[in-house]
């Protein structure tokens, strides 16, 4: 458990968005992906991500027409994000601490190269269920 890293449990093909698209699209995507969350991306660099959550209370509650807001409009910009060769033990830790359950994985230039999700996390490592656990435990889910 103590070897393995990031990138032995991330996705490698994240499905991601432009700044520019529309939200209608973005959540298009996200529907026929089957995911939770969308990476905002330029150019390969992480610009944000779009989860749920900012759907439902940044287009939803707020009654704007999805087909004219962009994942600009509804992005988180301040991503917690981590690094393909980080232990994955530390990331869960990471993501607890963060209070998140999904982190873009970047190389050292930003740029996008996998997505890790608790997910991934307990296909990979069962036994970084409990970590897991102690976050729904202990705190409120985020991001």
């Amino acid at each position: 458990m103590a070897n393995l890293k990031v990138v032995d449990a991330m996705s490698r093909n994240p499905v991601s968005v432009s700044p520019r698209e529309t939200i209608q699209k973005c959540a298009d995507k996200m529907i026929q992906n089957k995911v939770g969350s969308i990476i905002v991306q330029e150019n390969g660099l992480l610009k944000g991500i779009i989860t749920e959550k900012d759907l439902v209370e940044k287009i939803v509650l707020k009654a704007f027409d999805p087909r004219k807001k962009t994942a600009a409009d509804v992005m988180t910009v301040k991503v917690h994000s981590t690094t393909p060769d980080m232990n994955l033990q530390e990331a869960v830790r990471y993501m607890i601490s963060s209070k998140v359950r999904r982190l873009p994985v970047v190389d050292k230039n930003n740029k996008v190269v996998g997505f890790l999700t608790e997910t991934d996390v307990v296909n990979i490592q069962p036994a970084l269920i409990d970590l897991i656990t102690e976050r729904l435990l202990v705190g409120k889910r985020t991001v």
